[in-house]
């Protein structure tokens, strides 16, 4: 039941125990005998056990306190026991917190007894690990993100610097955006296509700059905007990614022996709305979503600075256009000025020309008889002295009659002719030429029928200038009257 030192121990507490026993049985028949004033003898003893069979009780005291001190060490041993057990326990309990506990602040997993125990501890712990796990778990991912957001970051930031160092040629500037994309990315070709909407009538796609295993290419190819997957990707304005690279992709070559690229993406040159273009990029390997963004980011970034670009461009050619229009325009002013000049000086010169003019036909009016004639034969002009001279009211009493009106019927016969010569653009004539008054009478004159030509030398009117010798030509008939006579 015991050892051997707690043994001896064990005996001497039962031999106290019975000699504590007889002490009290002494004591207590001692104290009797004396309360009853009695002496004490075997016989009294042997008498009161007779009489009170009850006192075997109290001898059995020297026997019942060994079995008292016996029943209790063996409870106490066995509660000793029981306690050192679950001492025992404990400390194996926690003996396995700690060792859990190290394990969760070394990083390393819970050992299987552990893991699979229903100590409430225990389940707190494997709680607490799960936490932790997840916990890590986050942190590591929230560590990749920051990672990502920080090399997005990184690309984006020597993307700028290089759109910000190219802005004036635009092969240039996509060319080196497209080698750093490339190399940033660890992919191991791409191109980047631009929409040439220079002449409205015919839009299409450049190709700007093209960059393959490690050296710059220089391209030089024109694709429709609606051609293949690069049009799909300008039509739906959305990112395009391949797993496998359809049979036939011609813009994708093999660098490596035979081995092609397995992924492509084709992202659009989006910005405001406006897509400027596609940027094409393939790799052995799969692109990660973080690297799409970057792309994306990058095309839009990109686009702005070729719309930037274009703008630049477009108004760098207009000031140039206007400039040598505003040299061409000032080139010809200074013509024009010259012109004006000349002009004014004709102009002064046509004044005085036409003052002179009109004195002229003044006094031809004053002295001449003038009508001007249609070629059809219609009066289209007469003067005061024509129609003073064949005693007409005025002009509206002489317009639109024909000329053959003002000829006798006598003389008819040798002027028509005339008159078709000079209506069809014949030689003039000058002559003696009777005219028919509107009185009937008739009055001589020594007139001239000019034709005015057009500038292309057809006829367009006949000219009538006449002097009246009506009494010149009677006083030749009386003289050569008188002569006869």
């Amino acid at each position: 039941m015991v050892g051997h030192p707690e043994q001896e121990r064990y005996i001497r507490l039962l031999l106290k125990a019975f000699l504590s026993g007889i002490l009290i049985c002494i004591l207590f028949y001692g104290m009797f005998f004396i309360f009853r004033k009695e002496p004490f003898s075997i016989y009294a003893f042997l008498r009161l056990h007779q009489n009170s069979p009850v006192f075997v009780l109290v001898d059995m005291f020297p026997f019942v306190l060994p079995a008292i001190v016996h029943f209790s060490v063996y409870r106490f041993v066995k509660y000793a026991k029981i306690l050192k057990k679950r001492l025992a326990e404990k400390d194996e309990r926690i003996d396995h917190y700690w060792h859990a506990i190290d394990n969760l602040m070394d990083g390393r997993k819970l050992p299987e007894e552990i893991s699979e125990s229903d100590d409430p501890m225990l389940k707190r712990i494997r709680e607490l690990e799960r936490k932790i796990k997840r916990s890590s778990e986050e942190a590591e991912r929230s560590k990749m993100e920051e990672e990502k957001k920080a090399w997005i970051s990184d690309g984006i930031s020597r993307i700028n610097e290089i759109l910000r160092r190219n802005r004036d040629d635009i092969h240039r500037l996509t060319q080196e955006v497209l080698s750093y994309l490339i190399k940033y990315l660890k992919a191991c070709q791409g191109g980047i296509f631009v929409i040439n909407d220079e002449n409205p009538a015919e839009i299409y796609l450049e190709q700007t700059a093209s960059f393959a295993y490690g050296r710059n290419k220089y391209p030089d190819r024109r694709l429709s905007v609606t051609e293949g997957l690069i049009g799909s990707c300008i039509q739906e304005k959305q990112t395009l990614s391949f797993s496998e690279i359809p049979d036939g992709y011609s813009h994708v070559t093999s660098g490596l022996g035979d081995a092609t690229p397995d992924h492509l993406i084709i992202v659009p040159l989006l910005y405001n709305d406006t897509v400027f273009g596609v940027i094409e990029v393939a790799s052995f390997r799969p692109f990660e979503q973080h690297e799409f963004i970057f792309l994306e980011t990058a095309a839009e970034n990109l686009s702005a600075s070729i719309e930037a670009l274009k703008i630049t461009l477009r108004t760098t050619r207009l000031l140039e256009e206007t400039q040598k229009q505003a040299r061409i325009l000032s080139e010809q002013d200074v013509k024009m000025r010259e012109q004006m000049e000349e002009l004014r000086a004709m102009q002064e010169e046509a004044a005085r020309q036409s003052e002179q003019m009109a004195t002229f036909t003044n006094a031809v009016n004053h002295t001449l008889i003038r009508a001007e004639f249609a070629t059809d034969g219609i009066l289209i002009y007469a003067n005061t002295r024509f129609i003073y001279k064949l005693k007409y009211l005025g002009n509206a009493d002489v317009e639109g009659k024909h000329v053959f009106t003002f000829i006798p019927p006598r003389d008819m016969s040798w002027f028509e002719p005339v008159w078709n010569n000079l209506a069809s653009g014949g030689r003039h004539f000058e002559g003696y030429v009777r005219l028919f008054t509107k009185d009937g009478q008739e009055i001589w004159t020594m007139a001239t029928y000019t034709c005015m030509r057009r500038e292309d030398g057809s006829a367009e009117r006949v000219l009538f200038l006449g002097i009246d010798t009506t009494e010149q030509r009677n006083m030749a008939i009386d003289i050569e009257a008188q002569a006869e006579a």
